[in-house]
């Protein structure tokens, strides 16, 4: 999939225009609620399980918001996203949530350990972004689905509210916009918890008009990537085009010609894409033959007898490494190196862009799954047979348990790759990156207008 090419930008007619990436008045819990309890990740991460966990946690918990109200029959019902709005008013009236007197930019610093055990900080800048078409300032790298961003705009139609960041990706190599986020994490917090990761979640208002604007002139002409949140990228820009039928002749800069986001720095050292491993279900028959047979055409296939010695070859691969491995519920694991040399992987890479080519997740469709499972390159087809995790030591463990019929291990997408194929306006195969930490829903909630 192409993306349109991004357009000649007129600093004139960029003057003109309201502020690109803009400060508004946030709604936040009041102090008294238990952030730890309320707060959830994003509503696509949330399997059934989870759901119910996160309702019985706290009455207040934003599940109730972001999902549904479990009082209605079914989550994606009307009846659903007017028990959501009712909710919402409910808690703004009771002052459950409360609005930020004046407008602010929040900058939210992440500290975590990744699944290897490195401790890591990421700090980002939470605002409202001017919407634009894909490939003008802002570009993707995932292919959205109708059905999520109808499920999303039904719930933005009923409360008016954007309760989860989308995430972004800027460019900062002059640390401009970097060293003003650090500024503010040497003043005193709003908010502060951990999260049932281990994450570490501290919270700052920044309402200095003279930091805002230095922050919001930094961010002018940059060019976003979307790292998570595609759909609800697309979801803001079909309920812009609600509004804007509904009103017409109103002016530019309404709150609903923004989006909610979240931006970091490719450059901060806190950026992390973890590996999203391939974890084949159950109730799909595999072939062990067949599938290393496969393999053989593309790979050099070495037998591996101890799992611990294949997790500590796993962990020390580089970001964008295009070794794998396969893990069966019996027998050895194997690893297996891609041959660059051999006519057969050559002549599929020529058919496909250099960016999309040199991704593990590509080579691991091609050689692998497509020809030794049998398994088609939709993200539909794939959704149903395929779960797709980055805790890998653990997918071992499963797999050998019999819970899963065959576990790809791969390498993590790197940021450079990411970008390339942004920059080339392509799209990646489904499930490419695993950014993390993900980010809470309902830390802020960007209310569009009110839902009364």
């Amino acid at each position: 999939m192409q993306v349109p090419r991004e357009s000649t930008r007129n600093p004139q007619v960029i003057h003109n225009t309201p502020p690109r990436f803009a400060p508004f008045r946030g709604w936040r819990y009041a102090a008294t609620i238990p952030l730890a309890q309320v707060l959830t990740p994003p509503y696509d991460v949330i399997d059934e399980h989870a759901r119910r966990v996160y309702e019985q946690r706290h009455p207040y918990n934003i599940i109730r918001l972001i999902l549904g109200d479990p009082r209605a029959d079914r989550p994606t019902s009307p009846e659903a996203y007017q028990q959501a709005a009712q909710t919402l008013r409910s808690w703004q009236r009771e002052g459950i949530l409360q609005q930020e007197e004046q407008p602010a930019f929040y900058v939210l610093r992440q500290r975590f350990s990744t699944y290897t055990g490195e401790q890591k900080e990421r700090v980002g800048l939470i605002g409202r972004l001017l919407l634009s078409p894909w490939g003008e300032g802002i570009l993707p790298h995932e292919k959205t689905f109708p059905t999520a961003k109808a499920d999303r705009l039904a719930l933005l139609k009923a409360t008016h509210a954007h309760f989860s960041p989308i995430f972004a990706l800027y460019p900062d190599p002059q640390a401009a916009v970097r060293g003003i986020l650090q500024q503010t994490t040497q003043l005193p917090e709003a908010a502060r918890f951990t999260d049932d990761q281990g994450v570490e979640h501290t919270l700052w208002v920044l309402q200095d008009e003279h930091l805002i604007s230095r922050l919001a002139a930094h961010l002018q002409t940059t060019t976003f990537y979307v790292a998570d949140g595609h759909h609800r990228y697309e979801t803001a820009l079909n309920y812009q085009r609600w509004m804007r039928e509904q009103y017409p002749d109103a002016p530019p800069g309404q709150p609903y010609d923004y989006a909610f986001f979240y931006v970091a720095a490719f450059e901060d050292p806190g950026v992390t894409i973890l590996p999203t491993h391939r974890a084949l279900h159950p109730s799909l028959p595999v072939q062990r033959e067949r599938v290393l047979a496969a393999a053989a055409q593309a790979y050099d296939v070495t037998p591996v007898s101890d799992d611990e010695a294949l997790l500590r070859w796993l962990h020390r691969l580089h970001p964008g490494d295009s070794n794998v491995a396969l893990v069966f519920p019996d027998g050895p694991a194997y690893k297996l190196h891609l041959r660059l040399d051999r006519s057969y992987v050559q002549e599929a890479l020529s058919q496909v862009p250099p960016p999309i080519g040199e991704l593990a997740v590509y080579h691991v469709q091609r050689f692998l799954l497509g020809p030794g499972v049998g398994i088609g390159e939709t993200p539909q087809e794939q959704k149903r047979v395929i779960a797709f995790r980055p805790d890998g030591d653990r997918l071992v463990q499963e797999v050998r348990q019999g819970r899963w019929s065959m576990v790809v291990l791969v390498a993590a997408t790197s940021l450079a790759q990411l970008r390339a194929i942004a920059d080339a306006r392509l799209i990646a195969p489904p499930k490419a990156t695993y950014f993390y930490p993900k980010l809470p829903s309902g830390l802020v909630i960007y209310q569009v207008r009110s839902s009364d």
